[in-house]
């Protein structure tokens, strides 16, 4: 119990140590949401502009509503599509085929980025209960060491 009361530094360690924490993992979390929205944007844009371009055309190689359609469909789909129109130009396959890309890209980015996040807004949730616990754990230190520990286990 002596061992314990000697760890506990000071009384305003809780609220320093977890403020950091809570602003560390919101810096971290918005760094990370920011690389991840400003390359899903790019990606959007990269479709809306091969979209735009085969609009623009008026209909030459891809009628509109054949395009509206390709824009609907799932990635699948539109490789289907692709796999069966032979009718098509080879630039407008190669377009297309970006395209579909751009969609893999898009949901790649969105499925690796979900457990990170996910992390993150745990490392941000907790800190907050200790924030407002600090005072009881300052006055209950025999609980220190658990409650600092215990996240930390539960996430390796």
């Amino acid at each position: 119990m002596q061992l314990l009361r000697q760890l506990c530094v000071a009384k305003d360690f809780y609220q320093y140590f977890f403020s950091a924490v809570l602003q560390a993992n919101a810096a971290i979390l918005s760094i990370l949401g920011l690389f991840a929205i400003f390359k899903i944007q790019n990606l959007q844009a990269s479709s809306a502009n091969i979209r735009n371009f085969l609009i623009s055309e008026g209909g030459r190689f891809l009628q509109l509503g054949a395009i509206i359609e390709f824009d609907i469909k799932s990635t699948v789909d539109k490789k289907k599509y692709l796999e069966s129109s032979n009718n098509l130009n080879s630039s407008r396959v190669q377009l297309l085929r970006e395209w579909i890309r751009n969609d893999e890209q898009i949901r790649n980015i969105s499925k690796s980025i979900k457990l990170p996040i996910f992390l993150l807004i745990i490392g941000i949730i907790l800190p907050m209960f200790y924030l407002v616990l600090g005072d009881y754990l300052y006055i209950y230190s025999n609980i220190n060491i658990i409650c600092f520990v215990a996240p930390f286990l539960l996430l390796a």
